[in-house]
């Protein structure tokens, strides 16, 4: 559980920066509420007009969605279907539209002289045609356009099918280009493109005949927002369209031109189409983000489907690993893996250009970090049993991952890690790895790789050689993939590299139990279920581990249970010892014949022999008396004081006291019957009076390393020796006592633990009486937060 334990204060910790980060965050947007964030498009003049009617507030740009700024206090521009979503939900509450925005097809006649009049004339064109999306490449820019052209391909109840298909052919024929001003045909809005009259292009505006959308654009606020001056004076001088149609007609067409320009009339039906818009321009458009989340509904959907995942695969290995440090850390492993994908699902939530998001960011080195420390702690913990102390390397290794990750979170002081300029408006995709980066990659790394040469060495006599391949080939491949991550191949860097090393990592850990290079023993429980032999393991605790089916439930006469000790519990199995009592029977008949042939002349044999056990019994009698008077009269008077007052304690130690007379008197005739007394004899009757004194409040562990024969009188003293520390402890108040019984060289002794007041422990007079008689030495110990006291002999001299 230590291994555990360190982990999970790892965890810990990194929650508490993510929560440290959120709290800088929000310090971060103190004071932003007198804020407005307009669309960053090229050479747009709709910011200065708003500079103009809002003097008090300060305009920014974003590539960003619009809406996420509402929750700030903040206005932001936004196009009708978003306000009028915002305005439904709540999320904002007023709307100020201001001027038009409708899509064209712009065509600098400088470039090109083809005839184009709708949307079905592009491709046919030959010209390379750029994509003109407001709000940079987010959800809301590629709405708006793909809506324009999918509302002249398809009509008032539109798809996107269409206006997939004819973007896909120009992305096919490498003549789509996103955010481009200078091809000879643009697709754009008419505002745009008189902008670029403005700057003295030959631009012809062509609104297709097809048809198109004329959307409003305007502020949302969840604030009155009163603006000042002349409003539309400012918008008509900044070359926008006013909502009635009003313009400069020096550079926009005709009013007639617009006639194919439709209003929307349905924003349920543009909202519900256009949530594809992102998944649909990626995949089918553009053939990006193939394999790996590409829109916000699959950022949130895949998450969730990979945690379901990461977590039926935990359940199902700890359900056949039977090796305590695999179960572990497949355990840690899923812990890992699911709280990385969590703070990336979290992150992706937030402004990617905040400080929340950076430190979120960062975090995730927290958990990939963590991955090769969990590896290398299960090369080194497999096989080992009963220790849960990490060894010093592994230790080094912990503290210098733990060192890189602090230069990971310090990175804003010293850009080791990343080259980061936090002074650019978008610093979130424009940063370089620095050395510190590549330092953090070699030790990952170097990491996976020693866990797999440690597991290679430990799994040397695995028969299935040929199974190593599928591990070290997933690993390979976990490699290469962070190398072209890091190198930002598309194939690699358009993925979810959270989502994609945590695959890998599930991939490589079930690939190396299925080939024997992590051993989880998952055929022991069918091994044993068939056995045609009685058998069964326990644990420490005395539940069953493993079992045979052929195990009896019950013994019979001809069944016999053996039970042995094992590393972290016991086994069991029976013997079918019918043929010894058959033999046993045979041996008695033949012993009742020679019996009754010979009765005549053992006669006389026999009355001698009862005179002779006569008076030994009546001697052994006399002696055993002797020995247990005081304890016999003890015994007698708690259980008349049990008659008078009953108490749960008091009946414990009469119990206790029972125990020990019984097996006092055993051991007595033991004394006289064999010189040795077998270690497990001893072991059995000291457990048995160790249970008895758990009922009196006291919990005793017993460990004994005695595997010899042990003089039957030294046996005898110690069973005395602990019954008086038990009762002693059970007066006193001591709820727990370790027995430890050891031989060292010729010596012999049992040690007992007991707290602090146990110093104040002394022998009575009978009992240190028989100590030296038997040339017995009692000592005590005083430790630092315990006594210690004990009894030894040794084997060369002594009472035997």
């Amino acid at each position: 559980m230590g291994v555990v334990y360190y982990y999970a204060m790892k965890l810990r910790y990194s929650l508490i920066l993510c929560f440290l980060a959120v709290f800088l965050g929000a310090c971060e947007q103190t004071g932003q509420n007198e804020v407005v964030y307009c669309a960053s498009d090229v050479d747009a003049t709709y910011p200065s007009v708003v500079s103009q009617i809002l003097p008090s507030y300060t305009v920014k740009t974003t590539g960003l969605q619009p809406l996420r700024f509402l929750n700030t206090g903040s206005a932001t521009e936004a196009f009708d279907p978003q306000a009028f979503s915002a305005l439904e939900t709540g999320i904002a509450k007023h709307w100020y539209p201001q001027y038009l925005a409708t899509g064209i097809i712009a065509i600098d006649r400088d470039m090109t002289s083809a005839r184009i009049n709708s949307w079905s004339d592009l491709p046919a064109a030959g010209e390379d045609v750029g994509l003109c999306i407001s709000f940079g490449s987010s959800r809301v820019g590629y709405e708006t356009l793909m809506a324009v052209i999918a509302r002249g391909l398809s009509g008032e109840y539109f798809s996107l099918e269409k206006a997939a298909s004819l973007l896909r052919q120009l992305n096919v024929e490498k003549r789509l280009f996103q955010n481009s001003f200078d091809k000879a045909i643009i697709v754009c809005y008419d505002f745009q493109a008189v902008q670029m009259i403005k700057k003295g292009r030959n631009i012809e505006i062509i609104v297709p005949s097809e048809g198109t959308f004329t959307f409003e654009r305007g502020l949302l606020s969840n604030t009155p927002l009163e603006f000042s001056g002349d409003m539309n004076a400012v918008l008509l001088a900044n070359g926008l369209r006013l909502l009635d149609g009003r313009c400069d007609r020096a550079f926009y067409p005709d009013e007639a031109a617009y006639t194919s320009a439709y209003r929307i009339t349905d924003y349920k039906h543009f909202n519900r189409v256009m949530l594809d818009t992102v998944r649909v321009m990626r995949r089918d458009v553009l053939r990006i983000r193939m394999y790996s989340s590409s829109d916000g509904r699959e950022h949130q959907l895949f998450p969730l489907m990979y945690i379901i995942l990461v977590m039926v695969w935990i359940a199902w290995v700890i359900n056949r690993a039977m090796q305590k440090s695999v179960r572990q850390a497949s355990f840690l492993t899923a812990i890992i893996l699911i709280g990385w994908i969590l703070l990336r699902l979290v992150r992706y939530q937030l402004d990617g250009n905040t400080t929340p998001a950076r430190y979120m960011w960062f975090s995730f080195y927290l958990f990939e970090l963590s991955l090769p420390l969990v590896a290398l702690w299960l090369a080194w913990a497999m096989g080992k049993q009963g220790t849960n102390k990490l060894p010093l390397w592994l230790k080094i290794i912990a503290v210098i991952n733990g060192a890189l990750l602090v230069t990971v979170f310090t990175n804003d002081v010293h850009n080791f890690v990343f080259h980061i300029d936090l002074n650019k408006p978008n610093w979130n995709s424009e940063y370089d790895d620095n050395i510190g980066y590549h330092i953090q990659r070699v030790v990952y790394y170097a990491e996976l790789a020693g866990a797999v040469i440690l597991l290679l060495i430990k799994s040397a006599r695995n028969p299935d050689k040929k199974g190593f391949i599928f591990p070290v080939v997933f690993l390979v491949v976990l490699v290469l993939y962070n190398i072209g991550y890091s190198m930002r191949i598309p194939i690699a860097w358009e993925s979810d590299i959270t989502m994609v090393t945590g695959i890998l990592t599930l991939l490589f850990l079930e690939t190396a139990m299925r080939t024997g290079l992590i051993p989880v023993n998952s055929k022991y429980k069918t091994l044993f279920k068939h056995s045609p032999l009685g058998m069964r393991i326990r644990d420490e605790k005395g539940n069953n581990v493993l079992s045979s089916a052929a195990l009896l439930r019950e013994k019979d006469e001809n069944t016999m249970l053996f039970d042995a000790p094992i590393t972290g519990g016991n086994v069991q199995w029976q013997e079918d010892i019918s043929s010894l009592n058959r033999l046993n029977s045979d041996i008695k008949a033949s012993v009742a014949k020679l019996t009754a042939a010979n009765s005549l002349l053992g006669e006389q044999e026999k009355i001698k022999r009862e005179i002779d056990e006569k008076n030994a019994k009546e001697e052994i009698t006399a002696q055993l008396e002797a020995e247990i008077a005081g304890y016999s009269k003890k015994l007698t008077e708690m259980i008349e004081g049990l008659a008078e007052g009953q108490t749960n304690s008091n009946t414990a130690m009469v119990a206790l006291l029972l125990c020990y007379v019984k097996r006092r008197c055993n051991l007595f005739f033991r004394e006289r019957e064999t010189d040795l007394l077998p270690a497990g004899e001893l072991n059995s009757c000291l457990n048995e009076l160790a249970e008895m004194g758990e009922y009196c409040g006291v919990k005793i562990i017993v460990s004994s390393d005695i595997k010899e024969d042990t003089p039957a009188r030294h046996a005898t003293l110690f069973y005395d020796f602990f019954y008086n520390a038990i009762e002693w402890a059970a007066l006193n108040g001591c709820e727990n006592m370790i027995v430890n019984i050891l031989r060292k060289d010729e010596s012999i002794s049992m040690w007992l633990r007991l707290p602090e007041i146990a110093r104040n422990f002394q022998i009575n007079n009978e009992l240190e009486t028989a100590f030296r008689a038997a040339k017995g030495i009692y000592s005590m110990k005083e430790l630092d937060d315990a006594a210690g006291i004990g009894l030894s002999f040794s084997n060369k001299g002594g009472e035997k």
